[in-house]
């Protein structure tokens, strides 16, 4: 019985171990891809921060006859999963007299408690698009937040256009907040998970039933030994007659009752 309990808990030790190695092993190099997407991102970050900074000091502010909403599509509001692609359809309105041409969408995420502070921007997507007085048009701009911290940010989108005497302007289509949420778990991880769960579950479901089939088996072996303990044997009860009278008398009868 020690000996089953102690193989019973060292295989539970065992699978506890093998899931936790097997855990490490899955994180580990989901970790160093985005410690090296990070890196990557934040050298392009620089580029592309430099690049829209000195376009901004070229520009004009907003014109009036432009207008601009948007929407994410995919998610009908502000927030959106992280590490995912995120689309934004943006609507842009001409309500003046001359013809525009959108020339490009860039967008970037920021610390939400100081607005100055970048943590992720995105890439500028180059258009030539024209829009005609009094004409409104849709537009997609694609960007793909990877994964933070599950909480509110704020999210700054700008479009760059000019008009038809090629003077330069931009403006902000958004500026507020975005919440990133958790991604789902993957179903390589479920599967892995539940598989993980199974066995341990069957290694707890052979334990407890082994232990009570032989806990019913020790009880059975007690009680057959109690049993027998208390059964008399009639040579044992007729030893304290030996070498009296009344042996004899006992011999003599039975010898009697076989001639009979």
């Amino acid at each position: 019985m020690f000996r089953f309990r102690s193989l019973s808990w060292c295989i539970l030790v065992a699978l506890v171990l093998a899931v936790a190695l097997l855990s490490g092993t899955v994180a580990q190099p989901q970790q160093d891809q985005q410690q090296q997407e990070s890196t990557t991102v934040d050298d392009n970050n620089n580029t592309t921060t430099q690049q829209q900074q000195q376009q901004q000091q070229m520009l004009n502010e907003a014109s009036p006859d432009i207008t601009a909403s948007f929407i994410f599509p995919k998610y009908g509001s502000t927030r959106v999963v992280a590490g995912e692609p995120v689309e934004a359809l943006i609507s842009f309105i001409n309500t003046g007299e001359n013809p525009f041409t959108i020339t490009g969408i860039a967008g970037s995420l920021r610390h939400p408690l100081d607005f100055r502070y970048i943590i992720q921007n995105y890439s500028l997507s180059e258009f030539s698009v024209s829009i005609a007085p009094h004409e409104e048009i849709s537009m997609s701009y694609l960007f793909h937040p990877w994964e933070l911290e599950a909480r509110d940010y704020y999210f700054q989108g700008d479009v760059f256009y000019q008009d038809h005497e090629d003077r330069l302007f931009y403006m902000t289509w958004y500026n507020g907040t975005v919440t990133l949420l958790e991604p789902p778990p993957s179903i390589e991880t479920r599967t892995f998970f539940t598989i993980c769960a199974v066995l341990v579950g069957l290694t707890l479901l052979g334990y407890f039933g082994s232990r009570s089939y032989f806990s019913r088996k020790t009880q059975q072996e007690k009680q057959a030994r109690k049993e027998r303990g208390t059964r008399s044997d009639p040579a044992a009860d007729n030893e304290w007659l030996v070498g009296t009278a009344a042996e004899n008398f006992g011999k003599q009868k039975k010898a009697k009752g076989r001639r009979q």
